[in-house]
């Protein structure tokens, strides 16, 4: 009688073989998980930002709070002039022409100092520009550039708006 030798078991190639393919198969996902995550907290900090300058440039225009007026309910302008650009934009106050408003860039902090020279931070860090530009009497432009560094990465969101000043 003839035995026949029984196969069972892996050989050395075999196995050597097998734990390059799972090692390359895992490296790859795990650089497509890596790429995933830093696509996402990019795209989370650009949207944070966005929300950001979005609700900056609302209160320039809308007011700080209730009981402070923004740029559309300015009686006039300032600074700067009509058909001119400037970092940062001076109102007058419909109520009381004597008092004065200012929303103005100060290192990358966006400020607005009310009629009681009273300093209120609006976006604190981030601001790389902010220019207001008066093109005529009753429109003012705002352009505001925010810059953050992360990991290397710069993301920048840029946002401008045109207001047309109710009282003027």
């Amino acid at each position: 009688m003839i035995m026949l030798k029984s196969k069972r078991g892996l050989t050395i190639a075999e196995v050597i073989v097998a734990s390059l393919l799972v090692a390359i198969i895992a490296a790859v996902a795990y650089n497509f998980y890596v790429l995933a995550k830093d696509t996402w907290f990019h795209s989370f900090v650009q949207g944070d930002m966005q929300t950001e300058a979005i609700l900056g440039i609302e209160k320039m225009l809308y007011g700080v709070d209730a009981t402070r007026k923004g740029i559309m309910e300015a009686q006039d302008i300032v600074t700067p002039v009509v058909g001119a650009s400037s970092s940062q934009i001076e109102l007058v106050d419909q109520d009381d022409d004597t008092l004065s408003r200012l929303f103005f860039q100060l290192g990358d902090t966006l400020v607005y100092t009310d009629e009681f020279d009273v300093d209120t931070v609006i976006i604190d860090g981030d601001v790389e520009t902010l220019t207001f530009t008066h093109p005529t009497a009753d429109v003012i432009v705002i352009n505001l550039v925010l810059e953050r560094a992360i990991r290397g990465k710069v993301i920048t969101v840029n946002l401008s708006t045109s207001a047309r000043i109710r009282n003027i």
